[in-house]
């Protein structure tokens, strides 16, 4: 019995899906989609590696001052604007 309505609902949705293909709004609402799924990668990928960055320029700006060691604090100086840079472009994914 269980099985007979899990087969009569696939096909149900299956009709309902064939009609949806036919609309005139399905490929613009496809290419939508389309345009937002790659947005919200570009945003996560944006605001990991933005993470990931100023990840890496706190803990070498900590060992530069604890250690006070110079490579370390040109590493911290030049890891935190590309961390705000990748932030900003994070920021700026979705937006004209």
């Amino acid at each position: 019995m269980l099985l007979r309505i899990l087969l009569i609902l696939i096909a149900v949705f299956g009709v309902i899906s064939l009609f949806h293909k036919l609309s005139p709004d399905a490929a613009l609402q496809a290419s939508r989609r389309k345009a937002a799924w790659s947005a919200a990668v570009r945003k996560t990928a944006y605001s990991l590696a933005a993470a990931v960055f100023l990840g890496v320029g706190a803990f070498t700006g900590w060992h530069a001052l604890r250690f006070e060691d110079a490579t370390a604090g040109i590493v911290a100086v030049g890891v935190l604007p590309l961390a705000l840079w990748l932030a900003y472009r994070s920021y700026r994914v979705d937006r004209p």
